[in-house]
């Protein structure tokens, strides 16, 4: 049966159920689109959001409250609201992003942090786009929380920087860099991985009772003398402790820990509230020194914190390790050069005073032979004239042999060097060299040259030695020049020579055993040597000792 409707018109019953069955199912379908879309934004930690200009109304999906922190639907949105929960510095760029987004339309991207109701920071990465109708415009965007991922990201960033400082450290320790440095880089790059630590690093003296400061470039000087040289112990602050027990000593709160009794005032006066120290050990288990995380408010390690400061000791210790045994090595060098010179000096006496003497002996006993010849000749007594040409010999051979004798004891060690001082020695060396080689030697000293030690004159005469056998071996020279000079608590010797050069790779080759011991000599010193080729041909050796008038260095 059909009824009446509005206007008179009659309306099929069936197709009024139709109607209402399309739509419920419509309402479904769409009641569908909102939950998956809802599981989605869940699973992916991405938020929806629409703000419409007109109205000034914001529509938050429920991911996105859960994104900052509160119940889906549980607070109204506004921008104002919104805009309160970024993180302060971040405002002004995000109140930009929306003002281009508007002037420009289309799509738009930013990123901001945001504060949570707890505190806690999120890094929102956003993305969106301006819709704009006939009367009306809005954004509308979606927010995906990347925090985690920009933390992975960042710790990545941090490995890898670390593990570059580490490998920079390790070619510091092989090229034989000085120990501080090699030190600051790891210190430093600790800092940076973990801020807000400050790092140092102590050493244990050679008689294993106090720690020596080897470097905190964090620290305040002050800070670093007022613990620069006490003594280790059960109750010696973190590093003293540590050293003492061999074991690592976390400090969480240096106010309150008995360890720091004696050190505390000090720590206070710096602005220190805990330090974690461990030991840096030896390959034989020996205690080298510390390894201290300072922090200004107190603090406890985590197990993060824990490896990071066992890694960092343990290459540390490769570091101080290495220099002690390039100390020991060179401690030997100088030892075996210091008892060789020893000896050369000994034997060239018993050459030039027992044997001299003895061949001058046998040259007086000639000539008295002679004499006595020349004597009992007018007497009547008549000497073979073979037995005169022989003893006549014999007293030619003797002369030569008293000249190889003195040149010998020059050799090993010029009675020159001792009696008349290094330029005087270094003159006659010249002269030496000159007839000897036929290649003009000049000698020039800059200005008076005071009082030198016996270390340093023989450490410079034998590098001057060596530097001139080279010169003779491989230069083909016509003159070599050499200048002496004492400027600046530095004593100088330059020799250029102007021959066929020197290429670069062999002036710094590590396997010649001749500029190898020119270098040892000097740095047993504190001295170093330089060898370059000269423009356009030829050799400069540049020798540099510190120098203190009337001392050995």
């Amino acid at each position: 049966m059909l009824r009446a409707s509005n206007g008179g018109r009659f309306v099929d019953p069936s197709s009024v159920d139709r109607s209402s069955a399309d739509q419920r199912s419509a309402d479904q379908r769409i009641t569908l689109v909102e939950r998956t879309l809802a599981i989605t934004e869940q699973l992916t930690h991405i938020g929806s959001w629409e703000w419409q200009l007109q109205g000034n109304t914001v529509r938050w999906s429920d991911e996105l409250y859960r994104i900052y922190g509160f119940a889906p639907q549980s607070q109204p949105i506004t921008p104002e609201f919104f805009l309160s929960r970024v993180y302060p510095d971040d405002r002004e760029l995000v109140q930009q992003g929306v003002r281009q987004a508007l002037e420009q339309g289309g799509l738009f991207h930013w990123r901001e942090r945001i504060v949570r109701p707890d505190g806690s920071l999120r890094v929102l990465d956003t993305v969106g786009e301006v819709l704009t109708g006939e009367h009306s415009t809005s954004l509308f965007g979606t927010c995906r929380d990347i925090t985690e991922e920009q933390q992975r990201l960042e710790e990545q960033t941090r490995e890898r920087r670390l593990q570059a400082a580490e490998q920079a450290v390790l070619e510091q320790v092989a090229t034989g860099a000085p120990l501080t440095h090699s030190l600051e880089t790891l210190i430093r790059a600790v800092e940076e991985h973990a801020p807000p630590t400050i790092g140092s690093i102590l050493l244990v003296d050679d008689e294993g009772i106090r720690v020596r400061h080897g470097a905190a470039p964090g620290l305040a000087s002050t800070y670093q003398a007022g613990i620069d040289g006490s003594r280790i112990g059960p109750k010696a602050g973190s590093c003293g402790t540590a050293a003492f027990l061999r074991r690592p000593v976390f400090v969480d709160d240096i106010d309150s820990d008995p360890l720091w009794d004696d050190f505390r005032a000090l720590a206070q006066s710096h602005g220190l509230r805990a330090c974690w120290s461990t030991p840096i050990l030896s390959t034989d288990q020996r205690v080298l020194g510390t390894f201290a995380f300072y922090y200004q408010t107190p603090r406890k390690p985590t197990a993060a914190d824990q490896a990071l400061v066992q890694r960092a000791s343990r290459l540390a210790g490769v570091a101080i390790e290495r220099q002690q045994m390039e100390a020991q090595l060179r401690n030997l060098s100088a030892h075996v050069q210091a008892a060789l010179e020893h000896d050369r000096t000994r034997i060239a006496r018993e050459i030039h005073d027992d044997l001299g003497q003895s061949l001058t002996a046998l040259k007086m006993d000639i000539a008295w032979i002679l004499r006595r010849r020349a004597a009992n000749h007018s007497a009547g007594s008549v000497l073979s004239d073979e037995i005169a040409e022989k003893l006549a010999s014999m007293s030619e051979f003797t002369d030569g042999v008293i000249q190889r004798v003195r040149e010998i004891s020059s050799e090993l060690r010029p009675g020159v060097l001792d009696d008349l001082g290094l330029v005087a020695a270094i003159e006659w060396q010249a002269e030496a060299f000159q007839e000897r080689t036929g290649t003009q030697c000049l000698v020039r000293c800059d200005g008076a040259l005071l009082e030198v030690g016996r270390e340093l004159s023989t450490a410079a005469f034998r590098i001057f030695q060596e530097a001139l056998t080279n010169v003779a071996r491989h230069a083909d020279a016509q003159c070599v020049r050499v200048c002496i000079t004492t400027r600046d608590s530095e004593f100088c010797i330059e020799i250029e020579d102007d021959g066929v050069g020197i290429a670069p790779e062999r002036a710094n080759n590590p396997t010649s055993l001749g500029l190898l011991g020119l270098r040892e000599r000097a740095h047993r010193l504190n001295g170093d040597v330089f060898v370059v080729p000269i423009d356009p041909h030829g050799t400069r050796v540049s020798l540099r000792l510190p120098f203190r008038p009337g001392g050995s260095t």
